[in-house]
């Protein structure tokens, strides 16, 4: 088997030769000095008999009469300068502010509207009152002319890409909560979401039809074999299940439906609060979820597979940060097999280290986890 016709295999919930195995990287771990390139972290793992994937991202862009203004300050009591990002629209005034502190990870007078490092680093969130929602509606479009047609080419060119390799193509726009939490700030999002919760109601309605609109266009590029939501602040330790229910879940299914259509599974990124979040994901229509974890998210495997074994596939089933960084060999071994005992029958499993493999990672770390999973994960498991 291919590594695609394994993953596709194990995702519809059938049992190919061997458990999948996905690594994730994160923070450039290395690999070999023979695997160059952008795909050297998948080519290095292919070659080691594990399983890999290529992404296609669809990103949104400003749009034209949208005038972005960047500046510098340092203010008074401040230990760090403070970069300022003013988006100015004919629907009004847009702005932030960021701490710019060590790991600042953008050019020199940049600002990013959406990131991870914004929101604890902030002096001002971009997104603070109703009047804010104006200009960032107007100012949030999708991609068009030129930038479409080279974002075309280049997937396109990962699914050759992804062909000869033998791997799948995820497909990456959706972000829902997680661009909520980068626009408002962690916790003022869970203050508006019960204050004011019309303005937060509002907000993901733009950015899901945002989101839907590129959803669309990925879709209609046909290179996905899966569509990915990153849902990393959408679990229960970020919003409570009121919210999510109300707020988040209509938006997710009508994501979920529209893959579907388009015979792409759909997957969602979530390494906590896993268990409490599986009846709304069965309601809603999710395929996948990305980030089983039993030692950090709390998860417990045998539940999981006896309550959504039929319906969702489980990416994960142990830990990276704490048990393969930390761990014995004993404890990495006992990790693996326990995950693949008790989430492989059947299929619907794919082995993930949640959630990555960081540079402090030992390569020793690795061979354990490999020999481990090549000793217990060849279908019929247990023989």
């Amino acid at each position: 088997m291919t590594s695609r016709e394994r993953v596709m295999t194990a995702m519809a919930h059938q049992e190919p030769d061997h458990v999948p195995l996905a690594l994730n990287p994160h923070d450039n771990p290395p690999v070999p000095e023979a695997f160059r390139g952008e795909y050297a972290w998948a080519d290095y793992w292919l070659s080691r008999g594990a399983d890999a994937w290529l992404n296609v991202h669809v990103p949104w862009r400003l749009r034209e009469g949208t005038v972005l203004r960047t500046w510098e300050e340092q203010p008074p009591g401040e230990r760090y300068p403070v970069v300022f990002g003013e988006y100015e629209t004919p629907k009004g005034r847009l702005r932030h502010a960021v701490r710019k502190a060590p790991g600042w990870p953008y050019g020199e007078g940049e600002i990013e509207l959406l990131s991870d490092f914004n929101p604890p680093r902030a002096v001002e969130h971009p997104v603070k009152a109703e009047q804010d929602l104006e200009a960032l509606e107007y100012l949030m479009d999708v991609p068009d002319g030129g930038m479409l047609e080279r974002l075309r080419s280049q997937a396109r060119k990962v699914r050759r890409d992804a062909d000869e390799r033998g791997v799948i193509v995820e497909g990456h726009c959706t972000t829902g909560g997680d661009s909520m939490a980068w626009l408002c700030g962690f916790d003022h999002m869970v203050y508006l979401a019960v204050d004011r919760p019309e303005l937060i109601r509002r907000l993901l309605g733009i950015i899901h039809r945002n989101e839907m609109r590129r959803l669309e266009m990925m879709l209609d590029m046909g290179v996905v074999d899966i569509v990915v939501r990153r849902a990393w602040y959408e679990s229960l330790r970020s919003v409570n299940p009121r919210i999510y229910r109300e707020f988040l879940a209509p938006l997710i299914r009508e994501e979920a439906v529209l893959a579907r259509q388009a015979d792409a599974p759909y997957m969602y990124i979530c390494t906590a609060d896993t268990m409490g979040l599986v009846p709304i994901w069965k309601e809603i229509g999710v395929d996948i979820v990305w980030g089983v974890d039993p030692v950090q998210g709390d998860a417990d495997l045998a539940r999981l597979k006896a309550e959504a074994g039929e319906w969702l596939c489980f990416w994960g089933g142990m830990n990276a940060w704490v048990t393969l960084q930390r761990g014995s060999d004993a404890e990495i071994r006992e990790a693996v097999e326990t995950a693949v005992s008790t989430l492989g029958p059947g299929g619907g499993f794919v082995l993930l280290p949640v959630d990555a493999i960081g540079p402090d990672v030992t390569p020793h770390a690795l061979d354990v986890l490999v020999d481990a999973w090549k000793a217990c994960g060849r279908y019929p498991l247990g023989r």
